[in-house]
């Protein structure tokens, strides 16, 4: 009786590429690039950047010599 054989070959059509253009990055690179070169694929290269966290700045104005307004507060 006759048996069929399968082979599992992994292919990698498209390879996205994040760099921050530090040395960790260049090894990166030459990966993708053996890799794009073995299984005949496409890289493509993004820019990534560490983001910057917003700056809350408060709705009123902070007093320069450091000291806080008070509050005059009623109860009922």
């Amino acid at each position: 009786m006759p048996t069929a054989e399968a082979s599992l070959r992994l292919t990698f059509k498209n390879i996205l590429l994040p760099t921050d253009f530090t040395s960790a990055s260049e090894v990166a690179s030459a990966f993708a690039r053996s890799l794009a070169t073995n299984y005949d694929s496409s890289i493509f290269v993004t820019h990534a950047i560490t983001p910057t966290p917003p700056i809350f700045l408060p709705l009123e104005p902070v007093p320069l010599d450091g000291t806080t307004p008070s509050i005059n507060c009623r109860t009922f």
